[in-house]
């Protein structure tokens, strides 16, 4: 399906094009194909909501922050208070046009109640710490990478990832237990998982990414992630 987008075309209409011809394709997938999904559209789409992953951890046993969904201002501050206002902010889904990192929340947050009420967003303990891990599960193979990174969200500066901030990683075989089957849970038969390691280096779980990026993992790291995800497709396929 080919989509062709005229030069000036304004964001509604660039919204239509896009929507239209993604599930004009997916309806199209959905009816006709026989193959192997990895994952399929239902469980990637379930998937991709924050709070079914993190009820989805926390089930299978991960350590997940203190969380709050809300857009009720005062019962977000009295959650931060709670906290000792020790807590990150960040959006449910967001949007494709304008991402939007993950923040911690500042008393000009706080005062901004009018903004608050907009819609609801995800308030997490914070969970202090530079440690960062990204693992691409492939079914229940892992493939661990560490990041050291003292921004809060370490995607923020990705320039700023060199080698020797970013190495190879083992989970311990508990959390690699855990992570396995929190996706067995989302029914995902793969995903790009990001945990962070507290002060005493226990894993935390932060999120799941059906469909994540990791080959820059490889690039900065030396660890192999090409082969074992083209072995695994491969196995897929048969």
């Amino acid at each position: 399906m080919r989509q062709l987008v005229p030069e000036g075309t304004g964001e509604a209409e660039t919204d239509l094009i896009d929507n239209d011809c993604r599930t004009a394709l997916l309806g199209v997938l959905l009816n006709d194909f026989s193959g192997t999904w990895i994952s399929h559209p239902y469980a990637t789409s379930t998937a991709e909501n924050k709070l079914v992953q993190l009820r989805a951890a926390q089930a299978a046993g991960l350590r997940v922050p203190r969380t709050l969904v809300s857009q009720d201002p005062v019962e977000i501050r009295e959650f931060c208070a709670s906290l000792d206002h020790r807590v990150i902010v960040k959006t449910v889904r967001g949007c494709a046009h304008q991402p939007l990192l993950t923040r911690r929340v500042t008393d000009a947050h706080l005062a901004a109640e009018q903004s608050i009420r907009l819609a609801p967003a995800i308030y997490q303990e914070y969970v202090p710490g530079t440690r960062h891990i990204r693992a691409l599960c492939l079914g229940s193979d892992i493939h661990a990478v560490g990041i050291e990174s003292g921004e809060l969200d370490w995607r923020s500066n990705l320039r700023g990832l060199v080698s020797g901030t970013t190495r190879p990683a083992t989970l311990d075989d508990a959390t690699a237990a855990r992570v396995t089957a929190t996706l067995k849970r989302l029914h995902l038969a793969m995903g790009v998982v990001d945990l962070k390691l507290d002060p005493g280096g226990r894993p935390v779980w932060l999120e799941v990414n059906p469909q994540g990026q990791f080959l820059f993992m490889e690039a900065l790291s030396g660890t192999d992630l090409i082969g074992p995800c083209v072995d695994f497709l491969a196995r897929q396929a048969r």
